[in-house]
């Protein structure tokens, strides 16, 4: 009865030791994850808010650039018309050249697509020829239809100007009988006095650009926009961008109060006064920048409510400006993460979960060799067996362990690349630990993945025939960037078209860690020779280094698992260990076997490694007649 008491208590006490251990590993893991998705939300939400905002303020200035090459042209169009043979004629000789002025109006109209009107008006306001533009339709007024115009205010801005200066109209409305034209027909118009041979002013060319199509470029010139595009005028009313009711609130007397300054009074204040900027309120983000359509010598005025009313004032070409706003409300830039808090979740259960079971796996394993070492041969036979179990559920595990690795390494990244803002000297050397412990651990997970692979017996080559010549030349292009900075001459000693039958990766995976660890253990200056040679019904290859060497106390361990040997190059020389007993058993795999060869410390390293020759290699060899390659790689 005794023993059984003593029996359960040991029982108890043991299950708490396991307990006990377990939070010892699973707690720190936790507390790293949680961390790290707390992190990396974010700078997530940040680095999506900055990038809806760059690319608002490059939607913004492409739009002011569109309009004012619009602008430039439509000026183009006119003083062509101006200036034109058959306007010149028609002034000079008479009015038998009426008819080829018509068709130059009705030309222009039609194959620009954008005037409503093209008109000539002589120097008391009556038109003289008309063309109008509609629905794809461009046909001329006849006589009777011609109206006077003599007492609107583009006409009588336009003939007070100088030859070759410009008048353009404010961004309205086309009114017709003393009322606004519905539907509603958005118009500029721009104007140049005419003259004749003889320097007479005779009158103005007009023309009614249709400012619709100006409006709806706006909507399409950016459809991947996050958020909605507004065009204002210089008061602050809408001229696209808002609902039909609030819309050119300035010519309608019920709508004097429609304005941008009303529904976004914070965002007016700031975007008044100021050419261009971006920033946040409580309405949302605003980005936003001035268009300065008119050149200089351009005339602009400030047009007229009503029809027969002059102008209120003529003002400089600098004070014609409209605003272009992107607003983006509250509501859609929090739409935009709210993806990001759901997969971020999902990847925290997850990684505790793989935290937990990592942990139990520790723990477990950690016990199983502990009990290994003081039981009889049978405990140490259910060790092994716990350990092939061991070997082939990481063997299952490599993406889901890989995966969040990698996720936490690409968040230090963008952490590091100061994407949202710097990062003081303590933050930026924590951002550092954090990715040279990431790519380390990385590193460390790969090899004990592909090792348990290989010891589990689920690794399975993929045989081709390789050509052994340009797999070495490709693989040492991966260490070519260490060796030239290290001063370090790589040479290539390659038979040409050696061929063995191989998993071309997993060789390219056995060159790459010899070729690193002899990069990373040759001092600067030294010199790194690769040699491919067929050897009967063998290929052999081997990179041997001029670097420190290995003492002959650590030749005899340097392929075992997680043993490092000792170095001295006064710098840190990380690694996993698993380098090169992966690359035995991957060449051991292929039928080939891998050793080393040093005279000792400080005298350079050689490791060597055959594989079996492709069928009819060296009949090949011996029938060829072109000497080997050898390709100096230090520089290109």
């Amino acid at each position: 009865m005794g023993e059984t008491k003593n029996q359960s208590a040991r029982f108890r006490s043991g299950r708490l030791r396991e307990t006990l251990r377990f939070l010892a590993v699973f707690a720190p893991c936790v507390t790293l994850i949680v961390g790290v998705l707390i992190a990396a939300c974010s700078f997530e939400h940040g680095r999506r808010a900055a990038a809806i905002a760059s690319a608002d303020v490059n939607h913004v200035d492409m739009l002011r650039r569109d309009i004012s090459d619009d602008f430039s042209a439509v000026v183009s169009d006119l003083l062509i018309l101006a200036e034109g043979e058959p306007l010149q004629y028609l002034l000079n000789d008479g009015g038998s050249s009426r008819e080829s002025l018509e068709h130059q109006f009705l030309s222009m109209a039609r194959n620009k697509g954008m005037y409503d009107q093209v008109r000539y008006l002589d120097e008391t306001g009556m038109e003289i020829v008309r063309v109008n533009y509609a629905e794809g339709t461009a046909s001329t007024v006849p006589e009777d239809g011609l109206q006077f115009k003599g007492d609107r205010y583009y006409f009588r801005d336009t003939v007070g100007l100088s030859r070759g200066e410009i008048f353009v109209s404010p961004f309205d409305l086309n009114i017709e009988l003393g009322v606004v034209e519905e539907p509603i027909k958005p118009t500029i118009r721009f104007g140049t006095p005419v003259f004749d041979r003889a320097g007479n002013q005779r009158g103005a060319v007009i023309l009614n650009f249709y400012g619709a199509l100006l409006l709806e470029r706006l909507e399409q010139g950016a459809p991947d926009a996050v958020g909605q595009i507004m065009l204002l005028n210089s008061d602050g009313y809408w001229l696209a961008g808002a609902g039909s009711e609030s819309l050119w609130g300035f010519m309608y007397p019920d709508r004097v109060e429609s304005t941008f300054s009303q529904a976004f009074p914070e965002a007016w204040e700031r975007i008044r006064d100021t050419e261009s900027g971006q920033f946040n309120t409580s309405q949302g983000m605003f980005t936003f920048s001035t268009v300065h359509p008119l050149l200089e010598a351009w005339s602009p005025s400030t047009g007229a409510g009503r029809a027969h009313e002059a102008s209120a004032a003529a003002i400089e070409g600098s004070q014609y400006v409209w605003k272009l706003v992107l607003h983006v409300p509250q509501n859609i830039l929090a739409a935009q993460t709210s993806d990001l808090r759901g997969m971020l979740t999902l990847l925290g259960i997850t990684l505790v979960l793989l935290a937990a079971l990592g942990s139990a796996l520790t723990v477990r394993v950690r016990y199983k060799r502990r009990q290994a070492e003081l039981q009889t041969r049978m405990a140490r036979d259910a060790a092994e067996a716990a350990n092939r179990a061991k070997s082939e559920f990481l063997a299952s595990m490599s993406h889901e362990l890989r995966t969040p690795l990698n996720a936490i390494i690409g968040f230090s990244d963008v952490l590091e690349e100061q994407y949202f803002g710097e990062l003081n000297e303590k933050q930026a050397e924590y951002v550092r630990d954090i990715q040279e412990s990431g790519r380390h651990l990385l590193s460390l997970i790969n090899d004990v993945l592909d090792l348990a692979k290989v010891e589990a017996g689920g690794m399975d080559l993929e045989v081709t025939q390789v050509d052994l010549s340009d797999l070495v030349e490709s693989s040492a292009v991966m260490v070519r960037e260490r060796t030239a900075k290290h001063g370090i001459e790589l040479l290539l000693a390659v038979e040409e078209s050696v061929r063995v039958e191989a998993d071309e990766r997993r060789i390219r995976q056995v060159l790459y860690n010899l070729l690193s660890n002899a990069a990373k253990f040759t001092p600067d200056g030294g010199k790194i020779t690769v040699e491919v040679k067929l050897d009967g019904e063998q290929v052999r290859v081997c990179v041997q280094d001029t670097g420190i060497g290995i003492d002959p106390t650590d030749q005899v361990r340097v392929f075992d698992e997680f043993y490092q040997a000792a170095r001295d190059l006064g710098e840190k020389t990380p690694g996993t260990g698993l380098g090169l007993p992966l690359s035995r058993q991957l060449v051991e795999m292929h039928g080939g076997k891998l050793w080393l060869e040093s005279e000792g410390k400080g005298r350079g390293s050689r490791f060597c490694f055959t594989l079996p020759a492709s069928a009819g290699q060296e009949n090949e060899k011996r029938a060829s007649d072109g000497p080997a390659a050898t390709v100096a790689g230090g520089e290109e």
